[in-house]
């Protein structure tokens, strides 16, 4: 047969044959709704870094996590919610060996929620540290210096009664989050886990932060109030009303828009220890990538993992610059987090979280959960209520016995 009729037959062939299937592209689920933005916006771009083309999608965790026909390859999973799906993701531990990426690489305590014994179900990809902060100019015009009377949290309340009296208004101002009383216990490590690996909220300690806790928000001449993210949150910044806010470092790329919108800069400050030599953060909340276990291409679903993990262009662009900070220390050394940036007192506020991160507790990974966020968050404001219509009510009592009928709802495991 000539050269001609060769090159026929194999075309032929060709073109008889089916068509090799394109690389499907991997399917991850997102929970940040800035990634899930800043993913979408910028997927083709991500996939040139990658290497690996992927669908991101955010949203609908909890169904898609429990789809038996089409789930998520890769999952970003929040806390606390995201604990539910751990019994439906892969120990990423042989990935991590071969790569050598070990626990100490990480900040202490950014694993713990994501861990089951040794095995490590996911990779954290931010922090959530927790600070204080305030306009710098309204503190000034008002003659406070809140960075001086914060040592602890009994020092911020001595200055904050100081401030009711002389304004008529609070002076602190916490989320409408779980980032309020929950992470206060926490701070103060003021719950255990009992033998039977269930929260414990009965101890001394837990009862002294919710009776602080209520005091502040609740009682007669409240130093401190609550308010939802949004246009009422920023005025109040901006306003300096309160003066003083609990900031979850979610809120610092808002914090940063403000001040550059206003003209102001805020100045930030560790949390107050509960006592002398005490912790001054906590990390709250926070994603990290998980690979379902029925992934059909587990290892592709890794380099992925890994790209998202490492690579320094993305940590830049879908981290640095919205002002979260990676938990994977290696990662600090890339220019961005020395990157000046307006809105702030100090111009490195990556670096500040970075100092931050070197203080906080490492919490049980049994202490996060939907459930006992549910019920302390409620536990304190049914006792809050309480006060409000009677401010002579004994509030560490009060607490004590909601704390004990809070105990019997997380033994009992009962649903929100």
């Amino acid at each position: 047969m000539g050269r001609m009729n060769k090159s026929l037959l194999v075309l032929l062939l060709a073109a008889l044959l089916p068509a090799a299937d394109p690389v499907r592209p991997l399917d991850v689920t997102l929970t940040s709704r800035v990634r899930g933005y800043f993913y979408s916006e910028h997927q083709a771009a991500i996939d040139a870094r990658t290497g690996i083309p992927a669908r991101y999608v955010y949203g609908e965790l909890d169904r898609r996590m429990a789809d038996t026909q089409h789930p998520p390859d890769v999952a970003e999973l929040g806390l606390p919610g995201g604990l539910d799906h751990l019994d439906r993701v892969l120990d990423l531990r042989p990935f991590l060996a071969e790569d050598s990426i070990t626990p100490e690489q990480f900040v202490p305590g950014s694993l713990a929620p994501w861990r089951r014994g040794e095995a490590i179900l996911a990779i954290p990809r931010d922090l959530t540290v927790t600070c204080l902060a305030w306009s710098a100019a309204r503190a000034q015009e008002a003659g406070v210096d809140p960075a001086a009377t914060s040592a602890t949290w009994e020092d911020l309340a001595t200055a904050a009664r100081a401030w009711r009296q002389r304004t008529g208004r609070p002076y602190l101002a916490f989320p409408k989050s779980f980032a309020g009383v929950v992470s206060l216990c926490h701070q103060r490590k003021a719950l255990t886990v009992n033998e039977r690996g269930r929260p414990v909220v009965t101890g001394s300690a837990a009862v002294a932060v919710l009776s602080w806790y209520v005091r502040a928000v609740w009682g007669p001449e409240p130093i401190a109030t609550i308010i939802d993210r949004g246009d009422e949150r920023d005025r109040g910044v901006a306003e300096g009303d309160p003066l003083v806010w609990y900031v979850p470092v979610w809120d610092f790329h808002s914090y940063g828009r403000i001040g550059e919108e206003q003209r102001l800069a805020y100045a930030l400050a560790p949390l107050p220890a509960w006592e002398a030599g005490g912790h001054r953060s906590v990390l709250m909340y926070g994603q990290a990538l998980a690979i379902h276990r029925d992934c059909p291409d587990p290892r592709r679903a890794w380099a992925l993992v890994r790209a998202l993990l490492r690579d320094p262009a993305l940590n830049q662009q879908s981290l640095y610059q919205q002002k979260f900070l990676s938990p994977w220390k290696p990662a600090w050394d890339l220019p961005e987090m020395n990157r000046r940036q307006v809105g702030f007192v100090d111009p490195q506020p990556l670096r500040f979280q970075q100092r931050l991160s070197e203080d906080v507790p490492t919490v049980d990974a049994r202490l996060h959960s939907t459930l006992l966020y549910t019920v302390l968050t409620e536990t304190a404001a049914t006792v809050g209520e309480r006060l409000r219509a009677d401010p002579r009510l004994d509030v560490p009592s009060a607490v004590a016995a909601a704390l004990t009928t809070a105990q019997a709802r997380l033994d009992a495991g009962a649903a929100p």
